[in-house]
């Protein structure tokens, strides 16, 4: 896909950096054409370049969305996704444990914008029926939360947004499209914090809308273009996905490892959590012994067969719930500390 946008006329193995910040064009009319979107090409760095629309291209090929819009943070995608949904005297149903960040994002709408945010337990899905209101034009969903891992039925949440005209949007920075793609379980709109999994190395701070054109694209001409959360042309080709399947491995030890942890030391609490209580393979301390510290992998809960991107009872019928994951490592190095 990518070799359909930036053609590779030097060879090339990498997507070059444009750092243009305005293009030429034949005519007057070449620019019209192009400013009015009658003809492909590009005129002002801040509304898009060919490094941006790999990038661009890439995430929306990873999700299985129609579109995407890259842009300078993962805040900047959560407000653009907001603003793009949303308007003053209108109501979103939100969850209580999620991104501080986004939480304090919500209350100061309601305070400068007349947006009010209803915060629920999103590990059920019925608590967003009910908070429903006449003017909800919104669901927002994280899952896994950060920095909870807590877990919200994706599929059950957008079926009820579905029923009563509602957008939603989900927050998939923690688990990636490598285990889950939300928009293929009903959700209009993906956000990601790019800064995290999808950059990967701690050497970024970028954000990523994903999802439907008509919302992809409204934010590109609204959001984006007033508010001024571009995208820098050197980190776009920095977020690439070249290496995002290692990471989305090791990152999804590392919330396996996390989830074990917590649920060695004390019981599941019921829906929502993303495991069920682990146990571990040594209550010894030694640590010339690494496996003394790990969680073996015969004592982990049966995934079954592998269906990224669900979210389904476990096999016993309980009221837990677990993220169905595409990969699984055998057990993670860390030390319980």
């Amino acid at each position: 896909m990518l070799a359909t946008i930036i053609p590779r006329i030097t060879g090339a193995l990498s997507v070059p950096i444009y750092p243009a910040s305005v293009y030429a064009f034949t005519d007057a009319d070449e620019g019209a054409a192009i400013h009015n979107e009658e003809k492909d090409g590009y005129y002002y760095g801040r509304l898009g370049n060919p490094t941006q629309r790999a990038l661009e291209a890439a995430v929306a090929e990873l999700e299985n969305t129609d579109a995407a819009l890259a842009l300078a943070s993962g805040m900047a995608a959560v407000s653009a996704a907001i603003f793009t949904l949303v308007k003053s005297g209108e109501h979103i149903v939100a969850p209580q444990s999620m991104y501080a960040t986004t939480t304090n994002f919500l209350h100061h709408l309601k305070e400068r914008f007349g947006i009010a945010t209803t915060f629920v337990d999103a590990t059920n899905a019925e608590n967003y029926r009910a908070a429903i209101q006449p003017n909800t034009k919104l669901f927002w969903i994280e899952t896994p939360t950060n920095p909870l891992v807590l877990i919200t039925d994706i599929e059950a949440v957008a079926s009820i947004a579905r029923e009563h005209g509602i957008a939603t949007v989900a927050d998939n920075t923690f688990a990636t499209p490598f285990n889950q793609r939300p928009c293929e379980l009903g959700v209009d709109a993906v956000i990601h914090s790019a800064t995290k999994y999808l950059g990967g190395h701690s050497d970024l701070t970028a954000g990523v809308l994903v999802g439907k054109s008509e919302v992809v694209e409204a934010a590109r001409h609204g959001a984006n273009k007033f508010y001024g959360g571009n995208i820098a042309p050197q980190v776009r080709v920095a977020c690439n996905s070249r290496h995002q399947d290692a990471r989305s491995k090791n990152g999804t030890a590392q919330l396996q490892c996390l989830c074990d942890r917590e649920y060695a030391r004390r019981p599941s609490k019921g829906r929502g959590s993303l495991l069920p209580r682990a146990r571990i393979a040594s209550k010894s301390r030694d640590r010339k012994t690494s496996d003394a510290w790990r969680i073996r992998r015969d004592d982990r809960l049966d995934l079954g067969t592998v269906e990224a991107g669900k979210i389904l009872p476990t096999a016993s019928g309980s009221a837990r719930w677990r993220l169905r994951l595409a990969v699984w490592k055998p057990f993670c190095n860390t030390p319980h500390r």
